[in-house]
């Protein structure tokens, strides 16, 4: 992550792509499936470069393409020289081409409806949903406190960085937050309450995580209640135990609130924190501090009309049902 994080935070870089082109960030593993338009797209320009997907297999790496699905350019190289180097290889051809083929409007584009697209693999966010924007760091003992690591407190230099992630919330679920208005404390919906630990208390700040199992939930407690004078406030608090038996674990308590709008499902505000001890390394994760360290993992309302990020899918959505109803699958 550490070297995806310098290359496109690399000044000549941010320059090539905001003058020449318009970046598309994709998951291969979900295009390279996929039966539709969209897909046949994307394994077009794939098969003009080295990577043809052959039995399956990977078409991971950095295209420049033109919209017609002319490949001007690949690498799967992240220093910033390399990728550079690749982006004005695809100008050089770009210029290159025929006037009339880069004209505007010279490729007409059909638009898709929801029906063309393959629903295994189009990961579209649901009616109505409620996005909470997650955000995880390292952190460390310092004086007595908590602090937030800075690079030096990684051996790879990047315990410093917050990773994020988006989780969805329906307004149906919603609805049922504003149903429990009790003082006293009641359980958290199990749906809510498994795919807020299974998906989302995760250490994802060196790359790609494993996701919790059910059988990984070994202890939990999630309560709500309402606070006397906030009708319209719940509570969340409680603890968690997640261990999957080969080494890697996560024992936190969860704390924060989230206040639903008076006329309409849906939230307007949202603090929740998990902080605990985790350890172990991820499948595509490894590196982790020794032994059990602190981490922290804080929930807060998305905006999507002005946070482009917030429209990304949940990291652990792509089988939807098993993200929605994490208690069951």
């Amino acid at each position: 992550m550490i070297d995806r994080l310098s290359t496109f935070s690399d000044p000549e870089i941010i320059r090539l792509i905001n003058e020449n082109f318009i970046p598309v960030a994709e998951n291969d593993w979900f295009q390279r499936r996929r039966q539709d338009a969209v897909g046949e797209f994307f394994r077009s320009v794939a098969n003009q470069g080295p990577r043809k997907g052959a039995g399956g297999s990977t078409r991971q790496g950095h295209y420049a393409l033109t919209a017609g699905g002319r490949l001007l350019a690949f690498n799967n190289n992240r220093g910033a020289e390399k990728h550079a180097a690749m982006l004005r290889r695809a100008l050089e051809e770009w210029q290159a081409l025929p006037a009339a083929q880069r004209a505007p409007g010279a490729v007409e584009v059909e638009m898709l409806d929801a029906g063309q697209l393959d629903k295994k693999y189009a990961q579209l966010m649901p009616e109505a949903t409620v996005v909470l924007k997650t955000s995880t760091r390292l952190l460390k003992q310092e004086g007595g406190e908590l602090v937030a690591c800075g690079a030096d407190d990684h051996p790879n230099g990047w315990g410093h960085l917050a990773a994020h992630n988006q989780m969805w919330l329906q307004a149906s679920e919603i609805a049922q937050l504003r149903e429990l208005d009790g003082e006293e404390p009641v359980d958290l919906p199990s749906p809510i309450a498994y795919r807020l630990m299974r998906f989302h208390l995760v250490d994802n700040t060196r790359g790609e995580p494993d996701f919790w199992s059910r059988q990984d939930v070994r202890e939990y407690q999630l309560s709500l209640r309402t606070p006397p004078g906030a009708p319209l406030r719940r509570v969340i608090e409680g603890h968690v135990l997640l261990e999957n038996g080969k080494g890697r674990g996560f024992e936190a308590k969860v704390l924060g609130q989230l206040d639903i709008a008076p006329d309409a499902d849906r939230l307007t505000a949202v603090e929740i924190v998990a902080l605990g001890d985790h350890w172990g390394s991820g499948t595509y994760t490894a590196g982790a501090r020794p032994g059990r360290t602190p981490l922290g993992i804080a929930f807060s309302l998305a905006d999507p009309e002005n946070d482009p990020g917030a429209g990304v899918p949940p990291q652990g959505s792509g089988w939807l049902d098993g993200y929605l109803q994490a208690d069951r699958h």
